[in-house]
């Protein structure tokens, strides 16, 4: 709700103010700013259209002292922390680095819904949100094929001119699961045969 001295901005060294602080476990804590929200194209409805929001990691803080509100110190900061950003508890966010790559076991499609870095074509290595999750059967190691729709193009040659025919959908790149969550997982993109786009098709290989 307020940083010292008022300031604007805040960096590490700096301390904060939050209000509604659970300060019943662990002393320490990490801050975000809430980003976009993750949008599932497919969902028949607004309400089911919203997967979870990007939690965009600002600072580490540990609490000085207890109170409404509890003042905290940023230790480490990789932004600059606002007004209205969130404090939670600190989790661990290490992840099993041992998993075979390997196809779902069973058939999924889904979408890139998102990509980390906020650009709009993704390259190799870059890391992708998709609109599928545990609920659907991903694991992480999870290997997926990208696909691209086929362009709607007129055929000149066939009567008048004026008939439309859409080409095959076209294989795009290769991307792996390496943090799945309910409903979205975050995958990096293996290998990229041309550019890569949002809404690309993401399934399960085929033999």
């Amino acid at each position: 709700v307020a940083s010292e001295n008022n300031r604007l901005v805040s960096g590490a060294g700096s301390k904060l103010y939050a209000r509604e602080l659970d300060t019943s476990g662990s002393d320490l804590f990490s801050l975000y700013h809430i980003g976009d929200p993750y949008i599932d194209p497919s969902a028949e409805s607004k309400k089911e259209a919203i997967l979870g929001y990007e939690a965009i990691h600002v600072a580490d803080l540990k609490l000085e002292r207890e109170g409404d509100p509890s003042t905290l110190l940023i230790t480490h900061s990789k932004r600059e922390a606002l007004k209205g950003d969130r404090v939670l508890p600190r989790e661990d966010s290490s992840f099993d680095q041992n998993f075979v790559p390997r196809a779902p076991d069973t058939e999924v499609e889904g979408q890139i819904i998102h990509v980390v870095d906020g650009v709009s074509r993704i390259g190799q290595y870059q890391v992708v949100v998709l609109n599928v999750g545990e609920e659907d059967g991903i694991e992480a190691g999870h290997v997926m094929t990208i696909s691209q729709s086929g362009a709607v193009v007129r055929d000149v040659f066939k009567g008048k001119g004026n008939e439309t025919v859409t080409l095959p959908d076209e294989e795009v790149g290769t991307l792996m699961v390496f943090r799945p969550y309910e409903k979205v997982s975050y995958a990096l993109i293996m290998k990229a045969l041309r550019d890569i786009r949002v809404y690309d098709a993401v399934s399960t290989p085929q033999p």
